[in-house]
């Protein structure tokens, strides 16, 4: 039943990205500024709001969550004997602190973001080459740069998770303010390079085609 509540969300993203494509609006800001913008905020809207809906699912939201938690654990454990995995907690056994990967442990919401951002990357206006691109040539070459930036962005995820658990042992820790300040930082300054890169990436690539 959760699946066939995914279809309609599907089809509509589906459609709204072929309408996007054909959209007046879209046509006149063509070599206009706004264009990013514009295509950044609506694809973010709705990847959002698909990931609000992953979140509320609950045999989905667990699935992540506890692999999450598995893969942060199995690197805890390189570098400690004293973690024990409990589904989404990841447990300290001689102090017995544990944190548990919730869905704000997910990187969901930077990856969506992310997303949006390789959506509405305009790669025929980054190089003077790329007018002859062809539009299976642009969703491949994004596709690549988004799961490779995708899975980067998820193993920095469990890095992150597993510093945490360390940080959580102690009683006296620094827990909030890595979690909230020091990684979230980290995230932000991820992601701008990462899209700095991506943008180099593609202008190199379709200067030498």
């Amino acid at each position: 039943m959760v699946l066939s509540n995914k279809v309609p969300q599907l089809i509509l993203f589906k459609h709204f990205l072929i309408y996007l494509g054909s959209s007046p609006l879209v046509r006149k800001l063509k070599d206009n500024n706004l264009t990013f913008f514009v295509v950044f905020v609506l694809c973010s809207v709705l990847i959002q709001l698909t990931v609000w809906q992953i979140h509320q699912t609950p045999w989905l939201a667990d699935s992540i969550q506890t692999a999450l938690a598995y893969a942060a654990a199995n690197l805890s454990q390189l570098f400690s004997i004293d973690v024990l995995l409990n589904e989404n907690e990841i447990i300290h056994s001689l102090s017995q602190r544990y944190i548990v990967v919730d869905s704000q442990c997910t990187a969901l919401s930077l990856i969506g973001t992310l997303l949006a951002a390789i959506i509405a990357l305009p790669i025929k206006s980054i190089s003077a080459s790329a007018s002859s691109v062809t539009f299976s040539q642009i969703v491949r070459i994004k596709g690549l740069i988004f799961f490779i930036s995708a899975g980067f962005i998820q193993v920095l995820n469990i890095i992150r998770i597993s510093h945490l658990f360390f940080e959580i042992k102690h009683p006296i820790n620094n827990f909030e303010f890595y979690h909230l300040y020091v990684w979230q930082g980290i995230n932000f300054i991820t992601v701008i390079c990462i899209f700095y890169l991506i943008h180099q990436y593609v202008k190199r690539k379709l200067t030498l085609e």
